[in-house]
């Protein structure tokens, strides 16, 4: 049991919880993860995909790429709510 009573000689004590991504430390899956992200190209495959489960700034994410059609798309994924948080695209030569 965690005590609520500051230690001696302080008038407060302050208590921070954190779980993975803020939530409930559970994940969606690399399949799941991978389907969100192919959904933005269309005609891209998994043969197209590369991706991995990874941790950036205390929170646990997808990080990945899509080379499809002459193009690199570069995407991270938050792996807790599997809400796209960084995208970008380039010409790939």
């Amino acid at each position: 049991m965690i005590s609520t009573r500051p230690p001696e000689g302080f008038s407060a004590l302050i208590l921070i919880l954190r779980t993975n991504n803020g939530g409930n430390g559970t994940v969606i899956s690399v399949d799941k993860a991978r389907s969100i992200a192919l959904a933005k190209v269309p005609g891209a495959s998994a043969n197209d995909i590369r991706i991995h489960l990874d941790r950036d700034d205390g929170r646990q994410i997808y990080d990945g790429e899509i080379y499809y059609n002459r193009m690199e798309y570069e995407f991270e994924i938050d792996a807790s709510t599997g809400t796209i948080i960084e995208w970008s695209a380039e010409h790939w030569d």
